[in-house]
C-alpha cells in the first residue's frame, strides 16, 4: 500500500498497515503464561545444604520434583524466602532408598507434604531459599531438585 503526498489516509489504509501486527498481538495475548525451570544439583549430600535465588518475575510454583541417587534415609526439601514468602513455605518429605523420584504438584497427596498450600505466588525480586536435609551418610550421593514455575502475568 502506498499513500501519496496530499491524499487522505483512509480506514482501509490504516487497517492494511497494522493488520499483521494486530494479529500477532492477539495471538501472543491469547497464550497462557509461560513457564520456566530452576534445576539444582547436590553432590555428596550427607546433611543440610541450601541454595538461594532471586525470582526473575512474578510466578507461582507449579511443581517441585526431586530425584535422588545412591541415597538412603529421610529426605526433606523445603522452600522459604524473604518478605511474605517466609510465611508461605512449602515442604516435601519422604524416605528414599537408591534411585528414587519424588514429586510435589498441586493437589497431589501421594507424599507427605507438611505446610501444604495449593497456590504460592513468588513476587519478582524476592529471594527464595531452597533447603535440602537428609539423614543419608553414604558418599557418593546425588540429588536433583527441579522447580517448575509459571509466570503469573507474563506474556
Amino acid at each position: 500500500m502506498t499513500i501519496a503526498t496530499g491524499n487522505p489516509i483512509t480506514k482501509a489504509d490504516l487497517e492494511a498497515l497494522i493488520s499483521a501486527q494486530t494479529t500477532a498481538f492477539r495471538t501472543e495475548a491469547a497464550r497462557s503464561p509461560e513457564g520456566y525451570l530452576n534445576v539444582f544439583q547436590f553432590y555428596d549430600l550427607t546433611g543440610e545444604q541450601t541454595r538461594e535465588f532471586v525470582m526473575p518475575r512474578d510466578s507461582y510454583l507449579d511443581s517441585l520434583a526431586v530425584r535422588s541417587g545412591d541415597m538412603s534415609g529421610t529426605l526433606t526439601v523445603s522452600l522459604t524466602g524473604d518478605g511474605f514468602v517466609a510465611n508461605w513455605p512449602i515442604e516435601l518429605s519422604d524416605t528414599v532408598s537408591g534411585i528414587q523420584e519424588l514429586a510435589r504438584t498441586s493437589y497431589d497427596n501421594t507424599n507427605t507434604k507438611t505446610r501444604d498450600r495449593a497456590f504460592r505466588m513468588y513476587n519478582q525480586g524476592c529471594t527464595v531459599k531452597l533447603t535440602v536435609d537428609t539423614t543419608n551418610v553414604t558418599v557418593p550421593s546425588t540429588l536433583q531438585v527441579t522447580l517448575v514455575f509459571r509466570q503469573f502475568y507474563g506474556r
